[in-house]
This record gives C-alpha cells, sequence and structure tokens, in this order.
C-alpha cells in the first residue's frame, strides 16, 4: 500500500502548477515551432511543385544525338467548347513519344507553332497548354491518329486540346 502512496504523491507532485517559462524560452520555443511550420511550408511547395513540374521532367528523356533526326511542325490548337464551338491556337508543351519509350519535347509558341527534330518513325503525340480551367480541369491534348515521320520530316501535325 506504502508503494501506491508513494506513486500516487509522486503523480500529485508532477502536475503541480510549477514556475511559467522564462520569457527568453518561450521566444526560443515559439521560433522553433515557426521554423518546423516553415518547413512543412517549404516541403509542402516542393511536392506541389514536383508534382506539376516532375512529370514534364521525367518525360524529356531524350533520344541520343547519333540518331537521324527529321523536322516536323504543326499546331497546338484548342478546339470545340460551347456551341458553336471555336478554335484558337496556344501555347503549351508538345511530345512525340516513340515506341522504345523515348519521349522528344518542344513548346509551342503563342501562335501555336512548334518545330520539332526525331528520328524517323511511329510517335505519339500529345500536348499540355499549361494551364488548368478554374474548376481544376486540365486539356490534355492529342494528334488525331499516330505521327509517321518519314525521313525527309512532316509539317502541318496538329495536335488538339478539346475544349468542353
Amino acid at each position: 500500500m506504502s508503494e501506491l502512496r508513494d506513486l500516487l504523491a509522486a503523480e500529485a507532485k508532477r502536475h503541480e502548477p510549477g514556475q511559467p517559462p522564462a520569457f527568453d524560452e518561450v521566444v526560443r520555443q515559439r521560433r522553433r515551432r515557426d521554423r518546423r511550420h516553415l518547413a512543412v511550408v517549404g516541403v509542402v511547395v516542393a511536392v506541389a511543385l514536383g508534382a506539376t513540374v516532375g512529370p514534364t521532367l521525367w518525360r524529356q528523356r531524350q533520344q541520343p544525338a547519333s540518331a537521324p533526326r527529321a523536322v516536323v511542325t504543326g499546331s497546338l490548337l484548342m478546339v470545340g467548347g460551347p456551341m458553336p464551338g471555336r478554335s484558337h491556337a496556344t501555347a503549351g508543351t508538345v511530345w512525340f513519344d516513340a515506341a522504345d519509350g523515348t519521349t522528344t519535347s518542344t513548346t509551342a509558341t503563342a501562335d501555336g507553332r512548334f518545330s520539332i527534330r526525331v528520328a524517323p518513325g511511329q510517335y505519339t503525340a500529345t500536348g499540355d497548354p499549361g494551364f488548368s480551367h478554374s474548376d481544376g480541369r486540365v486539356d490534355r491534348c492529342f494528334a488525331k491518329a499516330p505521327v509517321v515521320v518519314p525521313p525527309e520530316g512532316l509539317h502541318d501535325v496538329q495536335v488538339l486540346c478539346q475544349m468542353r
């Protein structure tokens, strides 16, 4: 029974109000907490940027420089939308994905035009206008069919972003 009494006395002593911490200790604790919060915000921002920029950087594996290259030109276009529908050129990024997994990318200018050098072959052409809608949707853009690039190159490839 004396052990129980000693244990209860020790707990009561532990819960007794003590001296408040010194002002400089309170300031130190607050600064530590603020640094932790800033670090958490930094990590969240880094993850968010990684989620948006990371896929773009990941997709930019380039083909070997020794492969013969053909020039492909085209347009990145926003098409469709509410009636009566419309189309207009847009700036953004265009990717050419080869069957072997190699991806080459280029930038479409404000007038939607792009030019890229790739090895002759078959590609899936995709694009991203680089913005999202107010409701969070992001337009994804595709060429209507696989793009077959001959050795002499190809012109007027259209990568279409379907507006809703």
